[in-house]
């Protein structure tokens, strides 16, 4: 595999952590604040935000590498295309928790 998708895919997983952890303290956030617990991480939260971010960047950067893998010789493309599967997949195991009614709040 060349540098420039090892770097690729080194960056979209690393933006799938960060996702995974901003997923992990919004749903903190949320319980909290069901629980009746309006603690300091609750107020004035970029969680939302940051998500909405870090989720841009892993879907710019998985077409980004999409469209690398389809300009690579037939023969060299099953690894890469393989490997983009498990990332979407990797997506796809976050994304309902993602798609949860205030995680990501419409209006903010």
């Amino acid at each position: 595999m060349d540098r420039q998708l090892k770097v690729g895919f080194e960056q979209a997983m690393e933006t799938l952590r960060q996702v995974e952890t901003l997923l992990a303290w919004r749903e903190l956030e949320i319980s909290e604040r069901r629980g009746g617990c309006d603690l300091w991480l609750s107020a004035g939260s970029t969680t939302p935000h940051d998500l909405r971010v870090q989720l841009g960047r892993f879907f710019a950067l998985f077409f980004s590498i999409h469209e690398y893998v389809e300009t690579r010789p037939r023969a060299v493309r099953r690894k890469p295309a393989e490997m983009l599967q498990k990332l979407w997949g990797r997506f796809r195991a976050l994304e309902l928790r993602v798609v949860k009614p205030g995680v990501i709040p419409s209006g903010e």
